[in-house]
């Protein structure tokens, strides 16, 4: 006998309706709380957005605020920089007068020196020209010509200004002589305060007739520095004779007279040696005689 089940194998209509309207309830439900997930991500989306946007404000306030710190304490450094260096150079200045001062009495001091120093170096004879050319510079600058010349310079000055800032005066004494006029030659410098020289004037040489003039000495003439062809704001010839040979011209007279000592040392030995060659030469004929 088969049993018959109250159910047939396919569930009863309205539990199949019920179960379809779960499902889409479900799915409805499944939908709505897709939907609410989605703005609530968006919400906190927003949110973080906002969240980020407010600290990079922050941020940027504080880097402002931070940099006009910057900017004023920088001014107040430079402030104080400009104050200690306007001290410095108020210190300078005074520094500057103090020496200027002490370099004015010093050369009122030197003068009678100076002066003293003159009358002996008269009694030496050719103390002039011996020192310029044992100076290792201002003697390369004499040629033959020059040197005939030289033979009759008797003294070399340099005078400063009162101020003994704004200018000096370079002047070379010659005793009377064929070859030009003139018994001096000079040649003055002007500056301005920063030391820069604004003028320079030299004499014009009086050549004697047939003696030419500087147009016709050679380039490399000593005399051409009294030319106005010559570079005057960068002459290192003048700064060579004021603050070297006229400083101390008994230096490089004593260097001539050291070399010529050592120079007569060599002949006196080249004369001892040759006549030691000659003594055997003659000690060699007799022994051959004998």
């Amino acid at each position: 006998m088969k049993m018959k089940f109250p159910y047939s194998k396919a569930p009863p209509k309205k539990f199949v309706a019920s179960s379809s309207k779960n499902g889409v309830a479900a799915k409805k439900k499944d939908e709505s709380d897709g939907d609410s997930s989605s703005e609530k991500d968006r919400r906190s989306e927003e949110e973080l957005l906002g969240v980020k946007e407010e600290v990079a404000l922050t941020q940027f306030e504080l880097l402002w605020k931070s940099l006009d710190f910057h900017n004023d304490y920088m001014l107040l450094v430079l402030k104080a920089q400009e104050e200690i260096q306007d001290k410095l150079e108020k210190i300078n200045e005074k520094a500057r007068d103090e020496v200027l001062r002490i370099a004015k009495k010093y050369s009122e001091m030197c003068k009678p020196v100076y002066k003293k120093r003159k009358d002996i170096i008269k009694d030496i004879p050719n103390f002039c020209v011996t020192a310029v050319l044992s100076h290792p510079e201002l003697g390369e600058l004499v040629n033959l010509e020059d040197y005939e010349i030289f033979k009759f310079l008797s003294s070399i000055e340099v005078e400063k200004s009162k101020d003994v800032k704004s200018s000096y005066t370079i002047t070379f004494y010659f005793n009377p002589n064929p070859h030009f006029k003139n018994t001096l030659l000079s040649k003055t410098y002007t500056f301005l305060e920063d030391g820069q020289p604004t003028k320079v004037t030299a004499s014009t040489i009086r050549w004697s007739k047939g003696n030419g003039s500087v147009s016709r000495h050679a380039e490399d003439s000593f005399f051409r520095w009294f030319s106005s062809e010559v570079n005057q704001k960068d002459d290192e010839i003048a700064a060579i004779i004021k603050e070297e040979l006229w400083q101390n011209p008994l230096t490089f007279f004593k260097e001539a007279d050291e070399e010529k000592d050592e120079a007569d040392d060599e002949v006196v030995k080249d004369n001892e040696h040759d006549g030691d060659e000659k003594a055997e030469e003659a000690d060699e004929e007799k022994d051959e005689g004998g």
